[in-house]
């Protein structure tokens, strides 16, 4: 079970906690997981998802956060979004592994990006599967995902 943690603030409800979980295929998953749960229980709660909703996912790898958070693109460009995020020390780990290993700028790059897409496909995967009732109730999500440049997509894609 994960603990969650609200934050308190003006611009929307947001729940914070830490995991344990590695980056491989099985542990992302159930990473990946916790984080739906999370959002679905502590954002979403009861409430059916407005039509106009995108789930933003963000992965940080430099602070080793994911980010789940929902809203419309105007909310979003305010910083007005609920959401929850978790706080994986592998992915971190992964971050200075990489910057630490004499690769070059291009070489770094190109490894965070494909690490990035590849945690966010999961993601999508899992909100496709039908792991959260309100999000395959919805007809017309939008998922959009982003790495450590916010303004800068990582994959867009219906849900």
């Amino acid at each position: 079970m994960t603990d969650w943690i609200a934050l308190e603030g003006e611009s929307g409800r947001f729940f914070v906690a830490e995991s344990s979980r590695g980056l491989e295929e099985s542990e992302l998953s159930v990473l990946l997981g916790e984080l739906l749960d999370g959002w679905s229980q502590h954002v979403l709660g009861n409430r059916e998802l407005d039509p106009r909703t995108s789930l933003f996912f963000e992965v940080n790898c430099d602070t080793g956060r994911l980010i789940l958070a929902s809203g419309t693109e105007t909310m979003r460009a305010k910083g007005l979004l609920d959401g929850c995020a978790i706080r994986a020390q592998s992915l971190q780990d992964f971050w200075y592994d990489l910057d630490e290993s004499g690769a070059s700028e291009s070489e770094f790059t190109d490894g965070v990006h494909e690490k990035v897409r590849m945690i966010s496909e999961e993601m999508l995967a899992q909100l496709r599967g039908g792991r959260c009732a309100a999000v395959a109730k919805a007809s017309e999500l939008s998922f959009v995902a982003f790495g450590v440049e916010r303004e800068v997509e990582v994959l867009r894609s219906p849900i």
